[in-house]
This record gives structure tokens, sequence and C-alpha cells, in this order.
């Protein structure tokens, strides 16, 4: 079966601008394996060849691929999804008993939250929020409506939370902050592995990476394997999506585009 990535790759540049789309994908779920073997003979679950119900997986179904977030320009990303999550908690905190109400912020529809008569949130016609930011025990507990900018599924709300999960995930390294001072999770005889003030720093320096700018090259034929390089990785990125315009508060020299 012809993947989208090779449908378009016709020529050897094609092909470079393809792995510098893909070099940073991941394959999701797979970490649940102490070391995927695909070995029909181990009869343990989550060791190496058969999942949680003891079914053989293989290349296809042990993990998911995915294209990971860029990390560059993500403390803006983290900004502008708090910026949105006050304008919608600002509309929740407005709506009175009886009263529906359309959730917009920067010019981005989630669709309407209710506040039925009996007290009660309705978020059956909230769209675009995860289950974590609807959910709701009353009237006195209602929805938070946070935006969750972070994983395929919107789980994760911010780089603090993103580091404390892919150093457990991706390294084996697991926080204080998460796990407690002086425990031993992962039972590999070291504790304390990550300090509170470890992630702190980690998170700030990822916070703190610019966004990502061009450099246009002068020299004419590198402007042209640059036209070309652009047309490719558009019909790459091509697919139905439907996306709207928003505006935020951008910081002074947010977009940067230089020529070398």
């Amino acid at each position: 079966m012809q993947t989208r990535a090779q449908a378009v790759i016709t020529s050897p540049t094609d092909f470079l601008v393809a792995a510098a789309i893909l070099f940073t994908n991941v394959f999701v779920l797979a970490q649940r394996f102490d070391f995927v073997s695909f070995d029909s003979n181990d009869p343990v679950s989550t060791k190496g060849s058969k999942d949680e119900d003891l079914r053989p997986v293989t290349p296809d179904d042990v993990g998911n691929l995915r294209r990971t977030t860029g990390m560059f320009g993500s403390g803006y990303l983290e900004m502008l999804a708090r910026q949105i999550t006050a304008e919608l908690q600002h509309i929740r905190n407005s709506i009175k008993l009886g009263e529906t109400r359309e959730l917009v912020a920067k010019e981005i529809r989630f669709g309407k939250l209710t506040l039925i008569k009996e007290g009660l949130w309705d978020t059956s016609k909230v769209e675009g929020l995860p289950r974590l930011s609807l959910l709701s025990k009353g009237s006195h507990d209602p929805p938070s409506l946070v935006i969750r900018p972070w994983h395929q599924a919107a789980n994760v709300v911010s780089i603090r939370e993103f580091t404390n999960n892919a150093f457990n995930q991706h390294h084996g390294i697991q926080s204080t902050e998460r796990y407690g001072i002086d425990t031993d999770p992962d039972g590999d005889g070291v504790k304390n592995e990550l300090t509170r003030a470890d992630v702190t720093a980690v998170t700030l320096w990822q916070a703190s990476l610019q966004v990502p700018g061009r450099v246009i090259p002068n020299n004419p034929k590198s402007k042209r394997l640059y036209s070309r390089a652009k047309r490719c990785s558009k019909r790459l990125a091509a697919a139905p999506v439907i996306s709207q315009a928003f505006r935020w508060n951008a910081p002074v020299g947010f977009y940067r585009t230089r020529t070398l």
C-alpha cells in the first residue's frame, strides 16, 4: 500500500523533505512493553510480544506512529492556550440558570454551554475540548474548559506536565514531584532521579525556545531548491482539515524571517 509520503516523493529533494517531516515521529503506546521482540515463544503479557490480553502483536499494531509536536515556540503555544482558556472561563462564569451561551475565543468556536434550571452543566454541545475539561459535578463545580495543547488527544495541559511524562516514558527517569521524595518506583536502585528544581529548569528551557524562522537564501539555485522543497512540503502536509483564524497578543519579534 502506498503511503501519502511515497505518493509525492519523486526525486532526492522530495526524499529529503519527507525525511525532515518524519524524523521526529514516535511510536506511541509501544512503551508499555518491556522490550518489543515479537518473539512468539514469550508468554508474558506486555513483555515483548503479547499485549494485555495475551494476543500477539505485530509491527502494524504494537504502537501508533505519530508526528510529535515541535517544542520550538512551545512557550508561546502554552500562553495562547492559557489566553483561550481564560476567555472561555469568562463566558462560562457569566452564564445564569437556564441560559445557553456560545463559547468563542480568538474567533474559534467551541460550541455551546448550558446551565440548566436544575443547576447542572450541559456540555453535550461543546466541541473541540477533551473529556477532562468538561467534567462537572454541579453548578458549584463547573467544567474547567481548559485548553490542553499537548498530545494528540489533548490530555496534557502544560510543558511541565509534558516534561514529567516524557522523562518517565522515554528516559525511565522519575521526578520527585510526581513520585515522591526518596522513592524508587522503577526499582533501578536510584532514588530522587529528578528534583523539582530539575523539572523547573527543563520546563523553562523549553518554554524559552524561539519560534522557528525561515532563512531565505539569495543564491538563485538555492532559491529554486527552497521553492521546490516548500511545494513538496505542502503536498505532504495536505489533508482535509478545518482551520480557523485567531488573534492573540503576539510579542514583538514573534515572526522572524531573515535573508542570507
